[in-house]
């Protein structure tokens, strides 16, 4: 890669910093750190004046790395401030950019198209040749690139009239990407900020059909290129084979009591309903493969040594805690409703419900709108569940549990059952 090579980040949070600042750094890029403007966070103040961090990997890999002379520069809270002389925008503007990356909650994820559209199309009109850029968003959401380049088009669209965001067909390439790494909150510890991070790593982009030779040689290390089919199994894998488990385990140990997941992986009954989750979903990860690789990468036998991978992660994330997976639903004060209702329902069914028993008790068609409303983070195994495409068997006693515990939440800010099903007559 030539040494030139910029690469500009959005959102210098814990993903950010942990994962792929701490990749870009190891790839040679000259790193551009962007965020929301929020002078009162400390964090960020910090790493503003300091222009460098810590990452202390965590298990057997445990060691520290610094990562410093990267810029770092903050961008508007309101769109109406966005100017073609800010920093953030002259960033994404500049040539020399290969990579733009983002990494934001999941709920922010298309508030960062106006900084983006604004970089871009200074990029484009700028008379000089704007190079090629390639654009991931690094999510815990499904085709998240996907989602941004049609949210960048759009504002484009809006502001620059109809074939507005054409340009962006020549000159940026958005490519989904995959990434798994456990990271805890970025802290400031004795004026230097910290972020810890697992030693374990992956970060999967799939191979765009334009300048895919390109691609490949910016992210010649550290980074899986895959073909379109190939990605989604990988994308199953992150979501069946990590998520799930973090879901599940979270789920279990606030059964429990348990705040951090570490202690709910060394609860024997925990551990006996995680592994059976476990085992059903390595099957239907190796259900989805076949056909897509003719190696053996997703066989059973590798697959469960995954499996058994992701339980020692989560054994070993002695920091990570319950309320990270599902801290969001735990502060929401108004759920629909129905839930109570979905609740009862699916708790008289019995340990052979199917997933046709559980889509008449909820409505196929309803589960995006129910789980937007809810808005858990990792539901994205639940809802497949619910569509038919996942085992069953331990997947009903997840399915379950999580249901179980939005009703907690549900009667913890709204009253008793009898109270909500009384008002809603």
């Amino acid at each position: 890669m030539e040494t030139s090579a910029k690469h500009v980040h959005i959102g210098a949070g814990k993903i950010g910093l942990g994962l792929v600042g701490d990749v870009s750094t190891r790839l040679g890029f000259d790193l551009v750190l962007l965020n929301r403007t929020n002078p009162s966070d400390p964090v960020h103040a910090a790493l503003q004046s300091s222009k460098r961090y810590e990452i202390r990997y965590t298990g057997l890999g445990a060691r520290t790395r610094t990562v410093e002379n990267f810029e770092y520069h903050f961008y508007p809270s309101a769109d109406r401030d966005l100017r073609g002389e800010d920093p953030a925008v002259m960033a994404i503007a500049d040539p020399g950019t290969r990579l733009i990356t983002i990494a934001v909650e999941d709920k922010y994820l298309t508030s960062i198209s106006p900084l983006l559209a604004a970089g871009l199309n200074q990029r484009v009109s700028s008379g000089r040749d704007p190079g090629i850029v390639f654009v991931v968003a690094c999510q815990n959401t499904p085709r998240a690139s996907a989602i941004v380049e049609e949210d960048v088009r759009r504002v484009l669209r809006r502001s620059r009239g109809d074939g507005g965001d054409d340009a962006l067909d020549r000159w940026a390439v958005f490519c989904n990407a995959v990434i798994d790494r456990i990271c805890s909150k970025c802290d400031v510890v004795n004026g230097s900020v910290v972020v810890r991070a697992e030693d374990y790593l992956e970060w999967v982009v799939q191979l765009p059909q334009l300048y895919p030779d390109v691609l490949q040689a910016l992210l010649h290390e550290h980074v899986t290129m895959v073909t379109a089919d190939q990605y989604e199994v990988y994308e199953k894998k992150k979501f069946w084979g990590m998520n799930a488990i973090h879901l599940g385990t979270a789920v279990y140990a606030r059964e429990k009591g348990l705040s951090l997941l570490a202690d709910a992986i060394g609860n024997g009954e925990i551990q006996k309903r995680i592994r059976l989750l476990q085992k059903e979903m390595a099957f239907a990860i190796h259900d989805f493969s076949e056909g897509k690789f003719t190696d053996e990468r997703f066989s059973l036998d590798n697959i469960e040594h995954f499996s058994q991978l992701v339980y020692s992660r989560i054994e070993a994330s002695e920091e990570d805690t319950v309320h990270r997976i599902i801290g969001e639903l735990m502060a929401l004060k108004e759920i629909d409703k129905r839930i109570a209702d979905v609740v009862e329902a699916l708790r008289q069914r019995n340990a052979t419900a199917t997933a046709i028993d559980i889509a008449e008790v909820l409505g196929v068609a309803d589960v995006s709108t129910f789980l937007g409303k809810v808005n858990l983070r990792l539901c994205e195994p639940i809802r497949l569940l619910i569509a038919r495409e996942l085992p069953y068997n331990s997947g009903l006693d997840l399915l379950l549990s999580v249901f179980a515990f939005i009703e907690w939440a549900f009667n913890a800010y709204r009253g008793t059952l009898a109270t909500v099903r009384g008002a809603g007559k």
